[in-house]
């Protein structure tokens, strides 16, 4: 009988795990992540991922990504991450600016999120007309303007708060500008990369990304950076959720 009921348990959670896990993919993969300037990964540490990656095109043109990574892994961060996505698509949608964006995501995460959840995200915008974009980072690891030969021209520091802590009048939602050359990309990541540990427990650290980036060209270089990672966990899993997003700047 205990076995009987242990066995009815394990099929309902089941259950309702498919059936959660096939509502949060119809909200995760829009039409935007297949842009072709963009090539990206999430892996998830366990059956549900924190982390999750949006793009989407404004009626103008201008490209528009989000990185984001909510506390934790698993179903509860998956759960404290999915707010934000409507908002993203509907504000890019319209061409908003990043400062709009973030402010309305904030908003978004203080209230629908428990108080002690937070958000980091690296928010970008590129105005390919101009070859001028914008970058907004806060929490997540530094995101890197790689030219077309694998050196790194431009590293964006993570100077804001994670998305979700501030009330929306207080939290600073000024992004950084920049410009790129022809061939140049822009590498966003979760620190689920960075601290991804081998079996002699020594993480990837961003000394292995720039190993893994340099001397590359961009067809390449997002294939370089997987089987550099791969080869660094030599068959074990990451302990945390890991998303990679490479742009090309056209």
């Amino acid at each position: 009988e205990n076995a009987r009921q242990l066995q009815s348990y394990y099929d309902a959670t089941q259950a309702e795990q498919n059936l959660a896990m096939a509502l949060m993919q119809q909200q995760l993969h829009r039409r935007g992540l297949q842009d072709p300037q963009l090539r990206y990964t999430v892996i998830p540490a366990a059956h549900f991922s924190g982390d999750i990656v949006a793009a989407g095109r404004s009626e103008n043109g201008r490209f528009y990504a989000l990185l984001a990574d909510a506390t934790g892994h698993g179903l509860a961060a998956a759960i404290s991450v999915l707010p934000i996505l409507t908002v993203f698509y509907r504000m890019t949608g319209l061409g908003h600016t990043i400062s709009e964006i973030v402010l309305e995501l904030n908003q978004q995460l203080r209230e629908s999120v428990p108080v002690g959840r937070f958000v980091a995200a690296s928010l970008v915008c590129l105005d390919e007309n101009k070859r001028a974009g914008e970058i907004w980072m806060g929490g997540t690891p530094n995101a890197l303007l790689i030219g077309h030969e694998g050196r790194i021209e431009q590293s964006f520091a993570s100077i804001h708060l994670p998305l979700g802590i501030l009330a929306s009048e207080e939290a600073e939602s000024a992004p950084i500008s920049f410009r790129w050359n022809s061939g140049d990309q822009l590498l966003l990541c979760s620190d689920g990369l960075l601290d991804a540990e081998n079996p002699g427990g020594q993480p990837f650290t961003p000394s292995g990304l720039q190993t893994a980036i340099a001397q590359t060209h961009p067809e390449s270089r997002f294939d370089a950076i997987l089987g550099a990672l791969a080869r660094h966990l030599d068959g074990q899993a990451a302990e945390d959720d890991v998303s990679i997003m490479l742009i090309d700047c056209p």
